[in-house]
């Protein structure tokens, strides 16, 4: 299927991330690609006489003088006209380190999960790695073909007598 789309040209060349997915003592190395592209047209802004683009300067709202790159810095308005000047430091404070793993911790009905984490749909490919995640992935995707029958099997339950049996 991933060659599939990597032909018909639906997948960047290289995934967004590279990592692993881990369940109990099964470890699974695997690809993210986005399952979705966006088809976007970017026109630039010209001046109609000689075809000459227009750029942007940052000015100060204050005097309308453009500002050096040097002098700007970032800012949180809490209330209006008065900010909270943030640094550098403040951000390597609160970054979250990377642990290139995705931990399944347990498994859910696809109706408990809110719409609104589906903002962006991925593939994922298990790698050779570490002598193959083929196995991995066939244990995890047996778990989530079991859990769908599962579901498929409860709710036939309920439509057919009318209440759960959980």
């Amino acid at each position: 299927m991933l060659k599939l789309l990597w032909k018909k040209g639906f997948l960047s060349m290289r995934p967004t991330w590279k990592g692993s997915i881990s369940f109990g003592l099964v470890y699974i190395p695997v690809a993210v690609y986005p399952a979705t592209r966006e088809e976007k047209i970017s026109f630039r802004q010209l001046r109609s006489s000689d075809l000459s683009p227009i750029r942007y300067k940052k000015v100060a709202e204050a005097d309308s003088k453009e500002v050096p790159a040097d002098q700007i810095v970032k800012g949180f308005e809490y209330e209006r006209g008065h900010y909270v000047v943030m640094k550098d430091e403040d951000f390597e404070k609160v970054r979250i380190e990377s642990t290139h793993s995705i931990d399944i911790t347990d498994f859910v009905d696809l109706e408990q999960v809110d719409p609104k984490f589906f903002y962006k749909p991925y593939f994922l490919e298990p790698q050779k790695a570490f002598g193959g995640g083929q196995t991995g992935w066939v244990v995890l995707d047996s778990r989530v073909d079991a859990l769908r029958q599962r579901n498929i099997e409860h709710r036939s339950f309920e439509e057919r007598f009318g209440y759960s049996r959980d």
